[in-house]
């Protein structure tokens, strides 16, 4: 067990770590924790949402060039599982703070770090491998397609992801360890990205001076199509190589202060606590930049926002149908039981499932069929029962009860004859 007493910068991080699950964090910072866990699952919920979009609209598109489609699957699949997984156990730490209910705090204390560790990781050196792919194909040009298959691609993302795994599992064994494959890895990435834009943006130019020293020669349309093309790839990366590195510097720098500091800093925690916040906007972030800077996966994502529109307006169809049904047999209890608040948690419920058969449209055709052909003969079978119990002798009193009209209004309208 780490020591209290600060001796160093080892020994004082250590401490650090003690003091995030003591009753010293608790008082004055209590409203701030919950304010993090609040921020923490509204982040997670969008990230959620947008890259599970991204996926759908990834496993779509077909006009990107399948390694480089790849490398932003593994990127929009790491972003899914911090929504999925390290926020919430970053939300759940900061709850259990608040409760103090400290065996639960340093459990998701641990869990949650590692997560994020491995996680953050697998992102960094998926886009220093988009950098290397998008100066391979510069560089390449015919050759690209015969170097850079699919097959080394998925070998070179399952060796990232093996290597992640192990830091954030040496991340709880170790300190030290993690320390140094952070201080290695992220500079080393850093580098390989920046040399590697400098390289494409050199070529870049080269290329527009040609361009302009033969001015009078006509250019091929298709050559001239193929750099437009790969010109926007190199900025869409670069967007989201610029977004990555803004949100980790912050908790990057507060991790070297920390191990380096060798006195008590009470403000930490609040700027830590805002440094993981800003880390975990990235994963929100990034679905909102590949559709502001790729097109094509534009195009993909509203198409399949407006599949999931189509079968919530379906599922609320058929709410309203069952919904009118319940007139019959509830009578005078209708509104006993239909309550607002059950109406609302039906909906949502009707939403989620909406939403998700929207995505399993593009995902699994079959799926979706299965789902739509029993949505469609659920509203068939509530909406036949409603019309045979709504020529029934007493339907209209049910109806009277339930809307509160006036009985003059129910006399005028003409009784159908059984």
């Amino acid at each position: 067990m780490a020591t209290t007493n600060i001796t160093g910068s080892g020994t004082y991080t250590q401490t650090f770590e003690i003091l995030s699950c003591s009753p010293v964090r608790v008082g004055e910072l209590k409203q701030k924790f919950i304010s993090f866990s609040a921020v923490n699952i509204l982040l997670s919920i969008t990230a959620i949402l947008g890259n599970s979009l991204i996926l759908v609209a990834l496993h779509k598109e077909s006009s990107l060039n399948p390694p480089s489609k790849l490398l932003y699957r593994c990127l929009a699949t790491t972003d899914l599982l911090v929504g999925l997984v390290s926020q919430p156990l970053h939300a759940a730490y900061c709850i259990s703070v608040v409760l103090e209910h400290w065996s639960i705090c340093r459990y998701a204390r641990d869990a949650g770090y590692m997560a994020s560790y491995a996680l953050c990781g697998v992102s960094l050196l998926t886009l220093t491998a988009i950098s290397v792919d998008r100066l391979l194909a510069m560089l390449l040009r015919l050759r690209y397609k015969e170097i850079v298959t699919l097959r080394r691609t998925y070998i070179i993302l399952a060796i990232v992801w093996v290597v992640c795994l192990v830091a954030g599992l040496f991340s709880h064994l170790n300190y030290r360890i993690a320390l140094w494959y952070s201080f290695i890895i992220i500079p080393s990435c850093l580098i390989i990205s920046i040399a590697s834009y400098i390289r494409i943006f050199r070529a870049l130019g080269h290329h527009q001076a040609q361009i302009q020293d033969h001015a009078r020669q006509q250019p091929s349309q298709a050559n001239v199509m193929n750099m437009a093309r790969y010109r926007k790839a190199v900025y869409s990366a670069l967007w989201v190589q610029l977004a990555l590195v803004v949100c980790y510097i912050p908790e990057l720098t507060v991790k070297i202060v920390i191990s380096l500091c060798t006195k008590r800093c009470s403000n930490f925690f609040i700027i830590q606590g805002m440094t993981i916040l800003l880390l975990f906007f990235n994963s929100t972030l990034n679905p909102f930049l590949y559709c502001w800077r790729i097109s094509e996966l534009r195009r993909a994502v509203k198409q399949t926002i407006r599949q999931g529109i189509c079968y919530t307006e379906r599922s609320a169809c058929f709410f309203l149908s069952l919904s009118k049904f319940a007139l019959k047999p509830l009578g005078l209890r209708y509104k006993e039981i239909v309550t607002l608040r059950r109406t609302y948690v039906v909906s949502a419920i009707f939403w989620a499932v909406s939403l998700v058969s929207g995505l399993f449209f593009h995902l699994n055709y079959r799926i979706a069929l299965v789902i739509s052909i029993a949505w469609y003969t659920k509203i068939f079978h509530h909406r036949k029962d409603y019309f045979r119990a709504s020529i029934s002798s007493d339907g209209q009193k049910i109806i009277h009860v339930i809307t509160g009209g006036p009985s003059s209004r129910l006399e005028k309208k003409p009784t159908i004859n059984s």
